[in-house]
């Protein structure tokens, strides 16, 4: 018998979570032993790659409480992955850049994330990956969300 996610809320959060924390425990210590990054710090990286530069869009993108926020990107720049600016449109405001050495880890982490996940999925065929990607998209649409690669 099919259970219906709006009968059963628990089974989609459940299934949806279950895949997220497979994931995170299949990257995240080798992200760790090869390159000192945490997960969280990957998506912090990866989000201002793609262009979000003030800390606020980068809490509201990664839904992360701003404080979390903060503590990733202080721990970044420490590193050296990224540089902070004030905005010269808007003194009271700053920006987020990465760094070259921000740049070649993050490609670094891709590189690594992207292996380890396709070894993982190598025995699910590529159009069932793709369908579920796509579900995925389409349920953030759904709930209104903005959540981008």
């Amino acid at each position: 018998m099919e259970i219906n996610p709006l009968q059963d809320p628990v089974t989609l959060i459940r299934h949806i979570n279950g895949v997220s924390r497979a994931i995170q425990a299949l990257v995240g210590p080798v992200l760790e032993k090869e390159l000192s990054l945490h997960y969280k710090e990957l998506l912090v990286l990866r989000v201002v790659s793609g262009g979000l530069q003030h800390p606020g869009q980068i809490s509201e993108h990664l839904s992360l409480p701003a404080p979390t926020t903060t503590r990733l990107l202080d721990s970044l720049i420490e590193a050296g992955h990224l540089r902070r600016e004030l905005d010269p449109q808007d003194r009271r405001k700053l920006q987020i850049h990465l760094t070259d050495q921000g740049r070649s880890t993050l490609q670094t982490a891709l590189n690594l994330a992207r292996t380890l996940i396709q070894d993982k999925f190598n025995p699910v065929p590529s159009d069932f990956i793709t369908e579920a990607i796509g579900t995925l998209q389409k349920l953030e649409d759904y709930l209104g969300m903005e959540i981008k690669p």
